[in-house]
């Protein structure tokens, strides 16, 4: 991938993360943590929803011209789903505080194209192989 390319990726990315970041602001959520690193995974959003669950957020971000093939949320593979539910793990053993809360998955799709639109998606259930699922997870 070219250097133009990346730096558009980034972009793209960086933008449709804003977007759904004040999306679940306007939702009531608190959201605690923007791009968290946990180990080599990264977790895009990461907040408390108005009933108190604590909801992991993938961000998927694409334009008609992105290339990008699946688009949107249906380019949450098994691999990436696996790899998501371990960081989501992780970052709730780091943070004790947050062990009595609930936890869901939640993915949102943004279309950059004009008129921009979104797409949330809530209670992503892993893979049947990831080993330790997260505890509390709700639909």
């Amino acid at each position: 991938m070219s250097a133009r390319a990346l730096s558009s990726r980034t972009a793209r990315g960086k933008t449709g993360e804003r977007i759904a970041c004040d999306y679940l602001w306007a939702a009531g959520h608190e959201v605690i943590a923007a791009n968290a690193r946990v180990g080599r995974d990264e977790l895009d959003l990461v907040s408390i929803d108005p009933r108190g669950v604590l909801v992991f957020t993938e961000v998927r971000a694409f334009t008609p011209r992105s290339g990008a093939h699946p688009r949107g949320l249906a380019s949450l593979g098994p691999a990436k789903l696996a790899r998501w539910s371990r960081a989501a793990r992780q970052f709730r053993a780091q943070c004790t505080h947050l062990a009595a809360h609930p936890c869901r998955l939640d993915a949102i799709a943004v279309s950059l194209a004009a008129p921009c639109t979104l797409s949330h998606a809530r209670g992503i259930v892993p893979p049947a192989h990831d080993p330790a699922p997260l505890y509390g997870l709700e639909p």
